[in-house]
């Protein structure tokens, strides 16, 4: 992380996967390191272990995001870098339309899509203000070549990178760089059946 030009980062979703193993890669470079989720009891150990601090928050209340963002920003005015890394995946078989569950359709796209537009829009004024910053959102492979086992996880993050594109090119003449992280598959809780229920366990 030699060219990682920011100073402290603010990571959404680190209590697992890759936004553990990067929170713990940020810090062993010497970069200031806030991290949240809603499972206290992991950032917790993970602050305690590893040093930084934490926030508890649950992205998918959406109301809350804003509040959550001013008491974040305010505690952490230095914050100069933020990862949006959160996600859920759930797998749906519409040759049995009985077995859909849209709440938890629902749920999958507020995870991996929504939250991270109202987490957006709540921390651009801040960064904007900012002489550096950085937007940096963790999609997937699957935004390009989809797996049928999981079409609206897929779905969430094609919605995603399209976005990030998007903004990439609206913020192009500010001072707040717009990153994607497009990770091919790796073991992390997206394929735990304890985690995420619906996926056999591998």
């Amino acid at each position: 992380m030699s060219n990682f030009n920011y100073k402290k980062i603010l990571i959404i979703g680190a209590t697992s996967g890759i936004g553990q193993a990067l929170a713990e890669k940020f810090i062993k470079e010497g970069i200031h390191v806030v991290v949240t989720g809603r499972r206290e009891d992991r950032l917790k150990a993970f602050t305690e272990q590893n040093g930084g601090a934490y926030e508890v928050f649950d992205i998918t209340k959406l109301q809350e995001i804003p509040k959550f963002v001013e008491k974040l920003t305010q505690e952490h005015h230095d914050i100069d870098a933020i990862l949006l890394n959160s996600g859920i995946q759930r797998g749906f078989n519409f040759t049995k339309p009985e077995t859909i569950d849209l709440d938890v359709i629902t749920e999958e796209l507020t995870v991996n899509y929504l939250s991270y537009i109202y987490l957006t829009t709540a921390l651009l004024p801040f960064l904007l203000k900012k002489e550096a910053s950085a937007l940096i959102y963790v999609s997937s492979v699957l935004a390009m070549v989809p797996l049928a086992r999981c079409p609206n996880y897929c779905a969430s993050k094609a919605a995603l990178h399209q976005f990030v594109l998007s903004l990439r090119n609206q913020l192009k003449e500010t001072s707040v760089k717009v990153l994607e992280i497009m990770p091919p598959a790796v073991q992390t809780e997206l394929h735990d059946e304890t985690n995420q229920p619906g996926k056999p366990a591998v």
